[in-house]
């Protein structure tokens, strides 16, 4: 192989994007934390209602007989 065949290895070597030095990325200042919000206190529970005295159940109504 001749060497006019062979492509010119320092046009080769330019043609590689240079690496360039590796910048360190301007970090932006790191954001101060919110403070929690306070929780809120917990609403004290409502209390039950008291249950409705169940209704005393109707007297079944007597079937008519003599259908």
């Amino acid at each position: 192989m001749t060497e006019e065949n062979t492509p010119p290895q320092p046009e080769a070597e330019q043609k590689e994007p240079q690496a360039q030095p590796e910048q360190p990325a301007p970090e932006k200042p790191a954001e101060p934390e919110k403070p929690a919000e306070p929780e809120k206190p917990a609403e004290p529970e409502k209390p039950a209602e008291p249950e409705k005295p169940a209704e005393p159940e109707k007297p079944a109504e007597p079937a008519p007989e003599g259908q």
